[in-house]
């Protein structure tokens, strides 16, 4: 995946995205595989935060899972998707994955995406 991995993570959590399809039209579902590896001692309940983005950064649509209980050294691959509103304009896109809750730092990753006419 040509996943960016940001490094602001206290809590060494591993956290990966995989995107299903890189090219999309306005109202195509942007498919994705997410992967965490919990290496907090504590055990957390935790959600996922997911951001689609334009290059001027502007949120383009947002949506949230539930929430699961993470112990010690879980893995977690979740398949989600989400929908490119219709009229999204032709260009370069970014989807933002980031962990809900997170209080000595934030696990991050983003994925780059474009959507076509």
């Amino acid at each position: 995946s040509a996943a960016e991995t940001v490094v602001a993570n206290p809590c060494q959590c591993a956290l990966e995205v995989a995107l299903g399809k890189k090219v999309l039209h306005a109202g195509d579902n942007l498919g994705f595989v997410l992967n965490l590896q919990h290496r907090r001692a504590e055990t957390v309940q935790r959600g996922f935060v997911m951001t689609v983005v334009d290059t001027n950064g502007n949120t383009i649509s947002t949506q949230q899972t539930t929430t699961y209980t993470l112990h010690q050294g879980d893995i977690l691959h979740l398949s989600e998707a989400m929908l490119i509103p219709v009229g999204t304009a032709a260009g370069q896109y970014s989807l933002h994955l980031s962990i809900t809750g997170m209080t000595d730092g934030m696990a991050r990753t983003i994925a780059k995406f474009s959507v076509t006419p």
